[in-house]
This record gives C-alpha cells, sequence and structure tokens, in this order.
C-alpha cells in the first residue's frame, strides 16, 4: 500500500517543528483537556509527536466569546502553521481573525451552509475539518 500525500507531506517535514495553535471556546478542565488529548492522539498516529516535532500553543476561553476573539488574534500573530479549534464559534472566531493559515475544525454544525467551507469534497480556502464527529452521518472535508 502507498503512503497517502498527506503521510508523504507529513514525512517530509518531520524535520521541523511544526506550531499547532488551538483555540478552544471549552473550559481548561477533564473535558475541555479530553477534546485537546484527541487531537493529540490522533496526531501522534499520523507521526507527529508533541514536543518532538510539534508544538501545541492552546488557548482556553470557556464560553468567553470576547476572550476568543482576543486570542484568536494572539494566535494570528503567533504565526503558526496551522490553527485548530473545537466548534462552530471557535471556527467563526477564527476565521474573523485570519483567511490565510490553514484552520482545522471539529464539531462544526453544517459548515457548507454556513459558508464556512464550499463543500466536503473540496473544503477551499484555508478550512478544513470534520463536521459532528461520532454522529451519524460523519462528514470529513478533504484538502
Amino acid at each position: 500500500m502507498q503512503p497517502s500525500p498527506f503521510t508523504a507531506r507529513i514525512s517530509q517535514a518531520a524535520d521541523r517543528v511544526r506550531r499547532i495553535g488551538a483555540l478552544l471556546l471549552l473550559a481548561d478542565d477533564v473535558s475541555g483537556r479530553s477534546v485537546l488529548a484527541q487531537f493529540q492522539d490522533r496526531l501522534w498516529e499520523l507521526g507527529w509527536t508533541v514536543g518532538r516535532n510539534v508544538l501545541i500553543d492552546a488557548r482556553w476561553t470557556g464560553d468567553d466569546l470576547k476572550r476568543a476573539s482576543e486570542y484568536a488574534a494572539e494566535l494570528v500573530q503567533t504565526a503558526p502553521d496551522v490553527i485548530f479549534t473545537y466548534g462552530t464559534a471557535g471556527l467563526k472566531t477564527v476565521l474573523q481573525a485570519t483567511r490565510s493559515i490553514p484552520v482545522v475544525f471539529v464539531l462544526v454544525t453544517d459548515p457548507v451552509a454556513q459558508g464556512y467551507i464550499q463543500s466536503f469534497s473540496r473544503p477551499g480556502g484555508n478550512v478544513t475539518g470534520v463536521a459532528n464527529p461520532g454522529s451519524a452521518p460523519c462528514q470529513v472535508c478533504v484538502t
């Protein structure tokens, strides 16, 4: 089996430490940390190890949308390689701060209808992700 283009890009880039900004409109508690842990687990499955070839700069906002906007702007200023966000409000906030840094989202309700992506097969722009993981049907955006 040949590696996917995504896997090949990861392998080629593994010699450089990548930076991920994470905007989480969640509390910095057990529940919120489990979302970040699931993301880190998936990174590990793809060959990324936090502290070795990837660093994550996480910002926790709870449900404070004003703080979320401030943190999104801060993350953009740090120029990460990609921004990870959770939920529809998180994605909206990040997109108000940047249209150039790649954004990966999870748990966004109908991102096509809301105009965040063009389609699941061709998201377009700087956004890609997973809508409603764990629910049927789970839809994955492909870049």
